[in-house]
């Protein structure tokens, strides 16, 4: 990597990780995320309908919301609706060089699959609790496995993405067949 490429990269990881630094704030002093978690509580309760789970979704009087599914009560916090997920990944899935609308697009695309993903994880989490499974193994765990996967995939694409060289690296350096 020659100087001047060197400085745009790590120009661009500098603009990343100031970007995280607002988003994080963002997280915990400005914005309320109650309409967010209760909103994803409702989907919740609508997909476990989907399967015939007795689920009603019952409001607390603040947050966090909670979920009735078949007699037992979930608690539904901003942790559950992958915000800061999302907010600490979002950074890294910005291209730049890319229209403004394209990155934009890319950041709705990333949203809503975190979403979908978000829903999956709770949905089984709780039909495979109510089966009888530890909430730390169907919950915790799986949890924790997709906030590394995610942030992990979201930063290495970004520095190859940022890393011009990159893409030629990984054309020059296949393996060749032995005949």
């Amino acid at each position: 990597m020659t100087a001047s490429r060197g400085w745009i990269f790590n120009k661009r990881l500098l603009l990343r990780l100031a970007a995280l630094a607002v988003l994080i704030a963002l997280y915990y002093y400005i914005v309320d995320w109650a309409p967010l978690q209760t909103g994803l509580r409702r989907l919740v309760a609508v997909v476990l309908g989907l399967f015939g789970r007795g689920s009603s979704a019952t409001v607390s009087a603040g947050t966090p919301s909670l979920l009735m599914a078949d007699g037992r009560v979930y608690a539904f916090t901003e942790n559950c609706a992958y915000v800061a997920l999302y907010l600490l990944a979002a950074p890294f899935i910005w291209r730049f060089g890319r229209p403004i609308a394209s990155n934009l697009i890319r950041q709705a695309a990333f949203a809503a699959g975190l979403l979908a993903l978000d829903i999956v994880r709770l949905t089984a989490a709780i039909l495979l609790n109510q089966g009888g499974a530890p909430w730390k193994r169907v919950h915790d765990i799986p949890d924790l496995a997709i906030h590394i996967a995610v942030m992990a995939l979201a930063v290495l694409s970004a520095l190859r993405a940022d890393d011009p060289e990159a893409a030629q690296r990984s054309k020059t350096t296949r393996p060749s067949t032995i005949v």
